[in-house]
């Protein structure tokens, strides 16, 4: 299949995903704004932290038919791509708040809404909540187009699986990507529509004024369902398979490769992070953007560029080494990191004022009253780092490479009880450095 075509398959497939999850992304964002609880946003953390290696290992092995014929797959591909990026566009509904006068000519209209048209209504309605719909359907987009894990063991033709099969059987780079710029570029429009998105002036709370009730009971349905299927069905399936098989020695190097090579992702970003947040307003809002373009472009794509940089010569003495991998999930988790700070300093915004406003002696000393909310970064950079497939996959030494591309290739050859053990016990650093990231947040939560 041509690169044109898996390309337009993979846009219809992320616009079909958009749609679908956005209407209960509405209502969870709802949930979460009004309710004010830690529970439903941890629960969204997990959703989102939950690795698609694992969603896939589970449910690509069910023993049910209809699953196994092309549509069935199709139809599961497309409900587990919703599940796990419901928290995504929660995330991008929440990240953008309404400015004041469209939230005060929604209140308007609100009151005006039984002598106002149909199309008075829509016209209000895009002007109040269209930069917030732009930049959640930007992001969940970017996010299934170059989905590459589910879509590979689920043997869907996608975008980023022709991307990542073309290097492994050795084609150049050069040669990728002269055939995958259609990809590229649908990718570079949408980076710049959320750039500008976001880069329009911005002020008031977000606007979703509604507190129906039913509203709140669409919220929890969509979080209840996202979890079960991506979290509670993989847990399940994989421990039930590891009992009793348990190897840990056939991945303990690989696992201990990626946690170095987490802990030191963390090193590089976090102070870098740290320091642009303290920036004053009109830096951090750049320097932010800045941050977020690179990472929109999703791991394989940076993973592609990083490898089509190391054949520089200036750069290619770098080529052997851990460097390349390190770069490149650096920019994949650098906007994570920054939309996590900026989500944990908004908790203490008027701390983070007075905090900007002093003197560099002084802003060091305050720097110490957000060492929780920088750890709890930390642990999410962390997590994502060390559960990264496509970049690790292709940037790694091959006689060390991170535990991810070990279990990637061995699930090609269907589900085991010693496999099922491998999977259970590489979660394990994640699932400790999450639940302590966690144990952070709520600490810093309930200070806040």
């Amino acid at each position: 299949m041509s690169a044109l075509s898996v390309t337009l398959q993979s846009g219809a497939r992320a616009v079909a995903i958009v749609a679908m999850v956005l209407p209960l992304a509405a209502a969870a964002a709802v949930l979460v704004r009004e309710r004010r609880s830690l529970w439903w946003p941890l629960v969204l953390a997990v959703v989102f932290v939950m690795p698609s290696l694992v969603v896939a290992y589970s449910w690509g092995t069910v023993s049910w038919s209809p699953v196994h014929s092309p549509l069935g797959r199709e139809i599961l591909y497309l409900i587990l791509r919703v599940a796990q990026l419901l928290p995504v566009a929660v995330v991008g509904l929440l990240l953008v708040p309404v400015t004041a006068a469209d939230r005060q000519a929604w209140f308007q209209l609100r009151r005006l809404a039984p002598h106002a048209g149909l199309r008075l209504q829509l016209r209000c309605w895009w002007a109040a909540y269209a930069r917030s719909g732009m930049v959640a359907a930007g992001l969940v987009f970017m996010l299934a187009f170059a989905e590459f894990e589910i879509a590979s063991l689920f043997v869907i033709d996608a975008w980023a699986v022709w991307c990542f099969d073309a290097l492994a059987t050795g084609v150049p780079v050069g040669s990728v990507l002269a055939s995958a710029w259609p990809g590229m570029a649908l990718q570079l429009l949408v980076v710049i529509a959320v750039v500008v998105a976001l880069r329009r002036p911005r002020g008031g709370e977000l606007g979703y004024v509604s507190s129906a009730a039913w509203l709140h009971w669409c919220g929890r349905l969509a979080i209840t369902v996202a979890a079960l299927a991506v979290v509670v069905v993989p847990a399940w399936v994989v421990l039930q398979g590891a009992f009793g098989s348990w190897q840990v020695q056939a991945v303990g190097s690989e696992i201990m490769t990626s946690m170095l090579l987490a802990a030191g992702v963390s090193a590089c970003v976090v102070p870098v992070v740290a320091v642009v947040m303290h920036l004053p307003s009109r830096w951090r809002r750049s320097v932010t953007l800045a941050m977020l373009i690179p990472g929109l472009l999703g791991s394989l794509g940076i993973g592609v560029l990083v490898l089509q940089g190391t054949q520089w010569p200036l750069l290619r003495p770098f080529a052997s080494g851990y460097a390349p991998v390190l770069i490149a999930l650096c920019l994949v988790v650098a906007p994570l990191a920054a939309v996590a700070a900026l989500g944990l300093l908004r908790m203490d915004a008027v701390a983070l004022f007075q905090h900007q406003r002093q003197a560099w002696g002084q802003w060091q000393r305050g720097l110490r009253l957000f060492a929780p909310a920088y750890a709890a970064v930390a642990a999410v950079v962390f997590v994502i780092a060390y559960l990264d497939l496509p970049s690790a996959a292709l940037l790694a030494p091959l006689d060390q490479p991170p535990v991810t591309a070990r279990l990637y290739n061995l699930m090609h050859y269907g589900r085991t009880a010693a496999l099922s053990s491998m999977v259970a016990f590489a979660l394990l650093p994640p699932l400790a450095c999450g639940l302590l990231g966690a144990g952070v947040w709520a600490a810093w939560w309930r200070r806040a």
